[in-house]
């Protein structure tokens, strides 16, 4: 599940957006005294431009009751009652094959991430931000989900966008949605593992001898891609890239 924008830690972008809006309707400071008497059509409204505005994600938001704190926070600090069986899934160039705009020297990147991210992997230091962006709102988040349920998960990574059928490029120069032909083969057999995972919990149950066993993560931190072939590797989640933006926003 993709929720769109992925907010980053914490909770600044979500008070930003409540204080825009608290303000677009005649309620400063964000009061709820004064927001619970503002009209739903006034308040739908403002809510809608604020949105349009700033590219904000309306999802579930932290409130300190129903939802106690961010999901990245609540699985590193082990605070969920899940028990099973998930299957973890990216897209290996989801975020990170177009540049990312306003980043066009290599001064707007620093530190540790200049390490991380060695300038000779990229053709531009705008592709250097979009893959360090990737990391940061993505593929580090799969890798938090892994550790937190104890590596008992089934994970992948995919080359094809959601219709499960296009296959995006090798490299990390393409745009978005990028496409060849459909390769019913392994559309199928993608829908096989998904099938057998709704229908059993597990996605090898259901047709064995029409794909490879997908083995879970493990010790070995094995992975499942699918690209125009079907194969098992170690996982790209568990490197230094993840490993840091985990310490970084939540140990």
């Amino acid at each position: 599940m993709s929720p769109g924008y992925v907010p980053g830690a914490g909770h600044h972008q979500a008070e930003m957006f409540w204080r825009n809006v608290s303000t677009a309707v005649g309620c400063d400071g964000g009061h709820l005294d004064c927001m619970r008497g503002v009209g739903f059509e006034k308040l739908s409204s403002a809510a809608s431009d604020v949105e349009g505005k700033y590219d904000y994600q309306l999802q579930p938001r932290v409130d300190g009751d129903f939802v106690g704190d961010t999901y990245e926070a609540q699985l590193y600090h082990n605070r969920f009652n899940f028990t099973g069986p998930p299957v973890i899934t990216h897209e290996k160039h989801e975020n990170n094959s177009q540049a990312w705009p306003g980043v066009s020297t290599t001064d707007d990147v620093v530190g540790r991430l200049l390490e991380l991210y060695p300038e000779s992997d990229y053709s531009s230091p705008g592709l250097r931000f979009a893959d360090m962006k990737q990391s940061f709102d993505m593929t580090a988040h799969d890798y938090a989900l892994t550790r937190a349920l104890g590596n008992q998960t089934w994970n992948g990574m995919s080359y094809y966008w959601y219709s499960t059928y296009s296959l995006s490029g090798n490299g990390t120069t393409s745009g978005f949605g990028s496409s060849t032909p459909i390769d019913t083969s392994v559309a199928r057999k993608m829908q096989k593992y998904l099938l057998s995972f709704v229908h059993t919990g597990n996605p090898n149950t259901m047709w064995p001898n029409d794909k490879i066993y997908w083995p879970k993560y493990g010790s070995n931190a094995t992975q499942i891609v699918f690209n125009s072939t079907i194969q098992l590797e170690k996982d790209d989640l568990a490197n230094a890239k993840s490993e840091y933006w985990n310490e970084a926003l939540w140990y």
